[in-house]
């Protein structure tokens, strides 16, 4: 679809030199304020500051595509210089299906075309012979105009075993940009693998929102995404709330975050924290883009009062559906609260900190049954005896492995044998670090699916068994995070126990 950029404003069916000199003008003044605003970082292809061309040129030709791999691994590229077209090719396997997709890369006003093509048809060339036209077995523009996507999606399933070759460029071949792309083989060992990662952690969590709130979303959740004290309650609020959670430095929202919360079009965003993770520059940017009335901060002086006000900022949106439920895990450490994500997201049941130095915990006016997440070790005998001197002892219990991942493991089975947990799905995400899992917990929720953690290099034997349980109810497993956080060889461990 034609687009006058920088904006990426569509315009339906109007051709490249139709735009007006007065559009045209007002692109290129949007683009001089913007760039003085973000350093220049949007103004590729007004501005003449364009990308270099990505490493995997020379790929211009058929015969110079370049291979990829069709397990969902991120290719990041470049449309660079001008005109740019980059080939792929990959090994198709008669009867499955794959989807072959691209996704914003640094920049995520770029526009790309994907177009298929069968290379014994196709023929591998340097140079097209004059007059050739091939038309492409597929091929897709926008994944979804109307709710803003200009990125591409191809979903086509194979006849026979055959080579393939993907072209990718950009709808207007006066400029340039980048992009990531993925190609997933969606019936492999019967199963699907959902991969859901950017280049870092913010990326990451917005992956996670796009993938789950494509239609938007009337509010998000904001923490910090380089610690993970105030954001461990957040699921549960992301889940009263249904919306996505994203992550932000502390002293500057990332340009590409703001741009995914005009893309959901929310009306509110909750921050998370005090100034201390947050700072008030983040909030001062987003009342500036957003409005002053749409966004609001949920911060105390520690991480335990942030956790409390989170959680009946939660119960008070859950309203008469608020169950009296909570979680308690420790407050100085995440694996166990982030295993239980999607349970507090899609069940409404909050977390509550547990202070390892305190005997006592404060809970929720509402609260009238607690779940302890993890052991003695991390949350003590005596605030167990204390809790259930609040609550009753019927009322307390308690589920805790040897270590996060068997806990975790005993979470997903909680959540699928006692609480209603779809078991057609499972999320998988490092146990190693917090970001990927904060975002994975409202998104899997949506699909009502549990969280298991892994070790980036090794999938532990407790996710293992879990699996294996269900291995033949699982029709899909979502990873969160890129090949540094879940290692091929981990994932492969994964889907080797989901084979049919």
């Amino acid at each position: 679809m034609r687009i006058l950029r920088w904006d990426r404003i569509k315009r339906p069916g109007a051709p490249g030199a139709a735009a007006s000199v007065a559009a045209l003008v007002f692109a290129l003044a949007i683009s001089l304020i913007l760039a003085g605003m973000v350093g220049g970082a949007y103004a590729w292809g007004i501005l003449g500051d364009e990308p270099a061309p990505d490493s995997f040129e020379s790929d211009n030709t058929p015969a110079q595509a370049k291979p990829i791999a069709v397990d969902g691994t991120m290719q990041h590229r470049t449309i660079a210089p001008a005109g740019d077209a980059d080939w792929v090719a990959f090994q198709a396997v008669a009867g499955k299906s794959y989807v072959i997709e691209t996704f914003a890369g640094d920049h995520p006003d770029t526009d790309t075309i994907l177009e298929l093509y069968d290379a014994a048809v196709l023929g591998s060339y340097e140079v097209p012979p004059i007059g050739a036209k091939v038309p492409p077995l597929a091929a897709s523009d926008d994944k979804d105009f109307p709710k803003g996507d200009y990125f591409s999606r191809i979903t086509w399933t194979a006849s026979a075993n055959k080579t393939m070759y993907v072209k990718v460029s950009e709808i207007d071949p006066e400029y340039t940009g980048d992009y990531l792309i993925s190609i997933t083989e969606t019936a492999a060992f019967g199963k699907q693998t959902i991969r859901v990662e950017g280049t870092d952690r913010y990326r990451t969590a917005i992956a996670a929102s796009q993938a789950t709130f494509p239609e938007g979303s009337l509010t998000a959740v904001l923490a910090t995404g380089e610690n993970f004290a105030d954001s461990l309650g957040g699921a549960a609020l992301a889940g009263a709330l249904d919306g996505p959670m994203l992550l932000t430095r502390k002293s500057q929202l990332p340009p590409e975050v703001l741009t995914e919360l005009k893309r959901l079009a929310v009306g509110r965003v909750y921050i998370l924290g005090s100034d201390a993770a947050i700072s008030v520059a983040v909030e001062n940017a987003l009342k500036a883009a957003l409005g002053s009335g749409s966004v609001m901060r949920i911060g105390g002086a520690t991480r335990y009062e942030t956790a409390l006000m989170v959680a009946e900022e939660a119960i008070a949106h859950k309203g008469a559906s608020y169950g009296g439920k909570v979680f308690v895990a420790t407050g100085v450490n995440f694996p166990d609260a982030l295993g239980a994500s999607p349970l507090s997201a899609r069940l409404g049941i909050p977390v509550i900190l547990a202070n390892p130095n305190a005997s006592t915990v404060a809970l929720p006016d509402k609260a009238a049954d607690a779940i302890i997440l993890g052991s003695t070790t991390v949350v003590s005998t005596a605030m167990e005896n204390s809790l259930k001197a609040k609550l009753g002892a019927s009322r307390v219990s308690r589920v805790a492995g040897i270590d996060r991942y068997e806990t975790a493991s005993k979470v997903a089975h909680l959540g699928v044998g006692e609480f209603g947990m779809r078991k057609q799905g499972v999320g998988i995400a490092t146990g190693a670090n917090f970001p990927d899992a904060l975002g994975a917990g409202p998104a899997l929720s949506r699909r009502g699916y549990v969280l298991l953690l892994t070790r980036p290099d090794e999938l532990p034997s407790y996710a293992g068994s879990f699996l294996t349980v269900y291995s033949g109810d699982i029709e899909e497993a979502c990873f969160f995070g890129s090949d540094a956080a879940i290692s091929q060889r981990a994932r492969s461990q994964v889907m080797a126990l989901l084979k049919d």
